[in-house]
C-alpha cells in the first residue's frame, strides 16, 4: 500500500512546470530542450483557401528559441490540391516579401514517389517542402546560413 503525498509536501513541483523552474531544481540541461507548439490555421486558410481543414501550423523551439516553422496539409481531409506559394508563406511569417527565391538543390523524387524541393528566400531564411504521392504536403521554414546576403 502506498501513501499519496501531495506535491507541495513532497518538496517541489515538477510536473507541468516551465523549463526555468526545472532548471532551478536540477541545473542547466546537458542537452537541448526541444518542443513544438501548434497555432491556429484560420488566417492561413484566408491566405491559402485550399489548405485542408485539418492542416497543422506549428513552431518548434530549441532552447526557447524558434528553430523552424512547419505547415502540414493533409490530402485525406481535402480533395482539393494545395499549391504552396513560398513567397506568400514567408510574407505571412515575417511581414515582408522575400528578397530572393533561389533553388538550393535540384528538386528530386524518392523511391516512394515523394517530391522534395528547397529554396532560399533571403535574409537567412530557407523553405523546403515535400509532396507525397497521395498529395500530402509538408512545408518547413528555417534558418540556413547559405541564404544570407550577399546572394550569389
Amino acid at each position: 500500500m502506498s501513501i499519496k503525498v501531495p506535491p507541495a509536501l513532497a518538496g517541489r513541483y515538477v510536473l507541468n512546470q516551465t523549463p526555468e523552474t526545472i532548471n532551478r531544481y536540477f541545473g542547466q540541461p546537458l542537452n537541448q530542450i526541444t518542443y513544438s507548439l501548434n497555432y491556429p490555421t484560420t488566417d492561413l486558410r484566408r491566405l491559402f483557401p485550399n489548405l485542408s481543414n485539418d492542416a497543422t501550423f506549428k513552431i518548434t523551439f530549441v532552447n526557447n528559441k524558434v528553430n523552424y516553422i512547419e505547415l502540414e496539409h493533409s490530402s485525406n481531409a481535402s480533395s482539393v490540391v494545395f499549391n504552396y506559394e513560398p513567397a506568400k508563406f514567408f510574407e505571412y511569417i515575417f511581414g515582408y516579401k522575400p528578397s530572393i527565391m533561389k533553388e538550393t538543390n535540384h528538386p528530386n523524387n524518392d523511391q516512394q514517389g515523394a517530391y522534395y524541393h528547397e529554396l532560399c528566400l533571403g535574409d537567412g531564411a530557407a523553405t523546403s517542402y515535400t509532396t507525397t504521392i497521395n498529395g500530402d504536403l509538408f512545408i518547413k521554414l528555417y534558418y540556413n546560413k547559405a541564404c544570407e546576403p550577399p546572394y550569389k
